[in-house]
């Protein structure tokens, strides 16, 4: 995500797990995301999707890490909030406000604010499932490899690729960022225009990975983490798009593939 390709081996914590991976021009892609509007015509309910592209598994039946995904709702190139992925002993599926007092502009002014709203993690087989952890042959079986590249093994690990799958209510996100909207003491750069928050309005994402649930301290998709510049001049968040998934005008460069789908149904985009 945020370039061709995602640099390899570039998470500070080691962990392929948490080491995010793709190629460009292969059109295997580090980030993935669709919308599932269940037939509604509402504009404020639907599943959101996203689908994750790590290096491997670490041995473990789960992400061992965090996935957060940065959401710059404003236009300023600073992210307003995070969807965040993970969890130990109990996974969950959460939003968190950014760090109200900090710049959230670049890799290194990051930073994590208040919890707004949690579900638990229910894995794939299971009633209600939101999230689904496995190789990406599962997914997408019969690829071919190539001399420059294994398509289930990118970085060349010791681990196979994994594809970490996750859905929320995009209605949890509407309110959240509704009801921080109409708070006027609160420092933030959402105008009385959030009120009305739906999804017609376009963001710009940031692909991240964390050993911690406290800080972000491993992967930025498409950079290498230890870029100062900010995300505008220097890379690593998206085109603007609405959060359904549908492309506003993007740069050419930009490697992030917004597909449809679900776990087990076909994905629609909303009538209008």
């Amino acid at each position: 995500m945020g370039g061709p390709s995602d640099p390899v081996a570039d998470n500070q914590a080691n962990k392929p797990d948490i080491e995010l991976v793709g190629n460009d021009s292969a059109e295997l892609y580090a980030f993935y995301g669709g919308f599932l509007d269940n037939g509604s015509s509402s504009t404020t309910d639907g599943d959101v999707f996203y689908r994750v592209r790590v290096a491997g598994n670490s041995g473990q039946a789960e992400l061992g890490g965090y996935v957060f995904i940065g959401l710059d709702i404003t236009g300023d190139g600073a992210l307003d909030y995070y969807i965040q992925h993970g969890g130990n002993p109990t996974q969950q599926i959460a939003i968190l406000r950014a760090d109200l007092t900090a710049a959230n502009d670049s890799p290194d002014t990051i930073g994590l604010g208040d919890t707004l709203f949690t579900t638990d993690v229910v894995e794939f087989g299971n009633a209600g499932a939101n999230s689904y952890f496995t190789d990406v042959a599962d997914i997408d079986p019969g690829l071919s490899a190539t001399p420059d590249y294994d398509p289930y093994d990118l970085d060349d690990g010791s681990d196979a690729d994994h594809f970490l799958t996750f859905s929320f209510d995009f209605a949890e996100l509407v309110n959240v960022i509704r009801t921080d909207a109409a708070n006027d003491s609160l420092n933030d750069d959402l105008d009385d225009s959030f009120e009305w928050f739906d999804d017609s309005f376009s963001m710009q994402m940031v692909l991240t990975t964390s050993q911690d649930v406290n800080n972000i301290n491993s992967d930025l998709g498409g950079i290498d983490g230890a870029s100062t510049e900010t995300f505008t001049t220097g890379g690593g968040i998206s085109p603007e798009v609405d959060p359904g998934g549908s492309h506003l005008p993007e740069p050419a460069t930009y490697a992030l593939l917004f597909g449809l789908f679900a776990f087990d149904c076909a994905a629609y985009r909303r009538r209008r």
